[in-house]
């Protein structure tokens, strides 16, 4: 399959909590980031399609904030190797300062790189 994502993920040693903002309710947790999306494991996945404005936890020393939102779009999804779970691939959307804090995490809790 041919890659159609403009940044590289990369895998990051934190699982972030995802919640969904509006109902605080956790969606999973990031497996992978990148500038445009994230890979999430997630125990009831939401429907491909699906829009979601999330809240992103953070590990304490990035940011002041304990978090930061976003807004995602489930592209797709598959089961986990733990039948438990399935990975949802998701576009991100963020402003830039939120697009700096991405970067952060990036560069200072991901592995992997390219």
């Amino acid at each position: 399959m041919r890659e159609k994502r403009a940044a590289p993920r990369r895998d990051t040693i934190y699982y972030l909590e995802v919640l969904d903002s509006r109902t605080n309710k956790p969606v999973g947790r990031v497996v992978d980031i990148s500038d445009g999306g994230l890979l999430v494991v997630c125990d009831r996945p939401p429907e491909t399609g699906t829009r979601i404005a999330a809240t992103i936890s953070l590990p304490e020393d990035i940011s002041e904030s304990a978090s930061f939102e976003c807004l995602l779009t489930v592209r797709w999804r598959r089961p986990d190797h733990n039948p438990d779970f399935t990975l949802v691939g998701c576009s991100m959307e963020v402003g830039p300062s939120e697009l700096n804090i991405v970067r952060e995490v990036i560069d200072r809790y991901s592995f992997n790189t390219p």
